[in-house]
């Protein structure tokens, strides 16, 4: 088991972009003594599990929360770039049906991340079994594009 990330942010008042908190979210944060996780002026709270792993627990639709990593970096003005993609979005099609979390480009498209989706009615044992699983989700992808 993954030890619990810690937080950072700014200090922003404890919810989720003017949002309630995330109930499974919330208790996940005081079962590992976390406080308000210290979230950012946008909502979203950073967990950080050791020196490389950073996910990002952002508000999402109707309550949900997204939990959000970067991967690997992705540089589509090359052919190797392409090839990558192609390559990383074929083995997600493969895997879609097994997990939950998606493969997505940043906004910049110079980086692949992997988001999940958390319900909003999710306990913190729920919470954190979603948070273990894309943890070692990250992990497979990173292995599997060469960042690790």
């Amino acid at each position: 088991m993954n030890p619990p990330g810690r937080p950072r942010g700014d200090g922003a008042p404890p919810t989720l972009a003017g949002r309630p908190r995330h109930r499974g979210l919330a208790q996940y944060l005081e079962r590992n003594g976390l406080g308000d996780g210290a979230p950012r002026s946008d909502g979203s709270i950073a967990l950080e599990f050791g020196n490389r792993l950073r996910v990002m627990v952002r508000p999402g639709f109707r309550g949900d929360v997204v939990l959000e990593c970067r991967v690997a970096p992705i540089d589509l003005k090359s052919r190797q770039g392409e090839e990558r993609l192609t390559q990383a979005l074929e083995v997600a099609g493969n895997r879609w049906l097994r997990t939950s979390e998606t493969l997505v480009l940043s906004p910049e498209l110079d980086m692949l991340m992997l988001q999940q989706t958390v319900p909003s009615d999710s306990g913190a044992d729920e919470f954190e079994r979603n948070l273990h699983a894309f943890l070692d989700a990250v992990g497979f992808w990173r292995r599997y594009l060469g960042v690790l």
